[in-house]
Parts: C-alpha cells; sequence; structure tokens
C-alpha cells in the first residue's frame, strides 16, 4: 500500500521508497527508509500527510507520500 492511502491513526512499516535518488536522500535524512515504523497522524485537503517518524511529525505533500510503499503493522 502506497503511504498516500494510508488511514489516519495507524501504524505502518516502511517497505520501500521508490523516488529519486535526491529525494531518496532527504527522506532516509528525516527518518523515512525501508525498516522504519511510520504512522499517519492526520491527512489535510489536496493529499497532505503529516507523519509521525521517530517521535518527529513531519508534513510530507502528496506526490512524496506516492513513493513510499508501506505494509500495515499487525495484519
Amino acid at each position: 500500500m502506497l503511504l498516500s492511502e494510508c488511514p489516519a491513526g495507524v501504524a505502518h512499516h516502511v517497505h520501500q521508497v521508490e523516488a529519486p535518488p535526491a529525494h531518496q536522500r532527504r527522506l532516509a535524512e528525516m527518518g523515512i527508509y525501508p525498516g522504519q515504523n511510520i504512522t499517519v497522524m492526520h491527512r489535510a485537503p489536496f493529499g497532505t500527510r503529516i507523519v509521525v517518524v521517530q517521535h518527529q511529525r513531519i508534513a510530507l505533500d502528496r506526490s512524496t507520500t506516492q513513493h513510499v510503499t508501506v505494509t500495515t503493522i499487525g495484519a
């Protein structure tokens, strides 16, 4: 499932990040990389997602969230 499709309040495990190298690097700097846990806290208008990664809240635009593949924890 893509991060852009995730419901709010559910924990997920980052499976894959398919983006250009510069975007992958930037996401990794923010703590979003394969193996990391991530939770969507809020789904804002126009596809923006507020996520929590390593106790940090991060806003991601829709195009960025469409490059991150996740699996639901406990599913």
